[in-house]
């Protein structure tokens, strides 16, 4: 799933079903073929900056996968949060990289794993509220290697 945005881009309490769309990811895909979509979610953002729900959150088993088929390089991302962030460097000229290079579109690509904003507990709390005599404790490994293909063989 994804949360729904409003036009400003703010989670606005639903989510809907990737299943056929542009943003089904669960088989691979080129990242190219997604931010280039003519889908009016993507279109908004001016590529990805959108929250998928995980199916299940286990630390132990990989959420999120991302593969350079070209030079081989593999990250796999592995939370015990409930969903991610997944943005693509939409506003180019903005961030200034290190020896002054300034930012082009799709340059980077960013993955938060956290909390998902539109939930609420039953009492009506936020599950990423966090009191002062709290304690937040989170699981995010992103494990990089290199691989002959998406699925390390």
């Amino acid at each position: 799933q994804v949360c729904s945005m409003n036009e400003q881009l703010l989670v606005d309490g639903g989510t809907w079903a990737v299943d056929g769309s542009d943003f089904d990811c669960r088989q691979p895909k080129f990242l190219s073929d997604i931010v280039n979509s003519q889908d009016p979610r993507i279109e908004l953002a001016r590529g990805l900056d959108h929250y998928f729900v995980f199916e299940q959150a286990d630390k132990t088993q990989t959420q999120a996968t991302l593969f350079d088929p070209e030079s081989g390089r593999r990250l796999r991302v592995k939370t015990d949060q409930p969903c991610t962030v997944l943005y693509t460097h939409n506003y180019p000229g903005v961030e200034h990289f290190r020896g002054g290079v300034i930012g082009r579109q799709y340059d980077s690509l960013c993955i938060e794993t956290q909390k998902c904003p539109h939930q609420t507990c039953e009492n009506g709390d936020h599950p990423a509220r966090l009191l002062p005599s709290e304690q937040y404790r989170h699981s995010c490994t992103y494990a990089f290697d290199v691989a002959n293909d998406i699925l390390g063989e």
